[in-house]
């Protein structure tokens, strides 16, 4: 085979390829791209309220601030109207979702908040045993939730949702379960169209004693480490 051959296959494969990179893009409309496209270059502008209001919802809302990316940590930026914040000013990257045993930036958990995320907050003073509580919440939900001290909270929690916000002076899982279903994804560079909350109660981790381990509830799945996850 000549070398010219070669190199026409090449071609071929090359823009077979390319259309079948191209192909989802193309049946995006620019409505749906660039609006995105923008969002993650530059950040958030200032959202219009929410879309859709649903009755009961926990916690606060809180005006939403203008949400520019940033350059880097210690540059000046307008304050934020909360603490912890909820929207505002944040880094141009994120964090993703888990337990951090050391404080997260609030211009790093605002971009958290910003992909839809719920980061909850603690106050140095709490004990350990409540900080692992908080760290099953996220664990029973690791795609949706931040867990962190906050040196900025003299006691207590706080819970953050882009927009919205619910303080606690002492742990409740349930009430930190249920702000998670309530608001997870709510927003995502934008208020999400289809949102809708989520009621249903995850499993939690007295469930994997009460099933024993490897055993969950037919809507789990069981973790190696023995305690019921996926639901």
């Amino acid at each position: 085979m000549s070398d010219r051959k070669v190199s026409r296959r090449q071609r071929v494969l090359w823009v077979v390829l390319a259309l079948a990179l191209a192909a989802p893009l193309a049946m995006m409309t620019a409505e749906q791209w660039l609006p995105a496209l923008r969002a993650q270059a530059a950040g958030s502008g200032t959202p219009a309220a929410p879309p859709v209001t649903v009755p009961g919802l926990p916690g606060t809302e809180v005006p939403m601030l203008p949400s520019p990316h940033i350059a880097r940590l210690g540059v000046a930026h307008a304050e934020y109207n909360s603490l912890p914040p909820t929207s505002g000013p944040h880094l141009a990257w994120t964090i993703a979702p888990g337990v951090y045993q050391e404080a997260v930036a609030d211009e790093l958990a605002v971009h958290a908040l910003e992909h839809g995320h719920v980061v909850v907050r603690y106050a140095p003073s709490t004990s350990a045993a409540e900080a692992e509580l908080l760290a099953g919440v996220a664990r029973r939900y690791p795609r949706d939730v931040v867990v962190a001290p906050y040196p900025k909270l003299a006691t207590g929690i706080a819970l953050t949702a882009w927009g919205r916000i619910e303080a606690m002076p002492t742990i409740d899982t349930a009430g930190v379960e249920r702000f998670v279903r309530m608001l997870r994804g709510r927003y995502n560079h934008g208020w999400v169209k289809d949102w809708r909350p989520d009621e249903e109660p995850a499993a939690s981790a007295a469930g994997a004693e009460q099933f024993g381990a490897g055993a969950c509830p037919s809507a789990c799945t069981a973790c190696r480490d023995g305690s019921c996850c996926g639901c």
